[in-house]
């Protein structure tokens, strides 16, 4: 009878062990395009023309919407060394993105008169947030989403 109950625990425990400690499970992200949907709350942080006589302090934030699908809609407000930008709202910026399976991913956004703003991103928390970084010469900015639904 020990002996039963020793193998049944000798079983039991290194399952149950695995079953608790979020260590010992693999965790598999399957991302895609479907992943970011929705509104996201942006906020923009860096620098452009590194390396350059004029580097330029850049802040700001925007509102970027993921359809889902591969399309995405932007609207900012940045600042340049604290210099307002023209228009109070820059709108019209559309472009597309993708989401890779493994939770990374690339978007090009078009403004009118502006080349391209190309961000390489991270998607976290099951699709409420992205990490991203601007792909352009000279720039060290930064753009950190959260899904407006996630804010409440």
């Amino acid at each position: 009878m020990l002996e039963t109950h020793r193998r049944i625990f000798g079983t039991v425990l290194p399952l149950l062990a695995m079953a608790l400690c979020p260590a010992a499970r693999a965790q598999v992200a399957v991302c895609s395009n479907s992943t970011l949907r929705g509104d996201f709350a942006v906020v923009i942080s860096g620098q452009t023309g590194v390396g350059t006589a004029t580097p330029a302090q850049r802040s700001g934030v925007s509102m970027t919407r993921f359809d889902g699908q591969g399309n995405v809609t932007d609207t900012d407000h940045i600042v340049s060394d604290g210099v307002q930008p023209p228009t109070d709202w820059r709108t019209g910026g559309t472009g597309t993105y993708t989401v890779n399976p493994d939770c990374t991913g690339k978007f090009e956004v078009n403004f009118t008169g502006a080349p391209p703003l190309i961000l390489f991103f991270v998607v976290g928390k099951a699709g409420n947030e992205f990490r991203g970084v601007v792909a352009a010469p000279g720039a060290n900015v930064t753009a950190d989403g959260i899904k407006l639904e996630a804010l409440f």
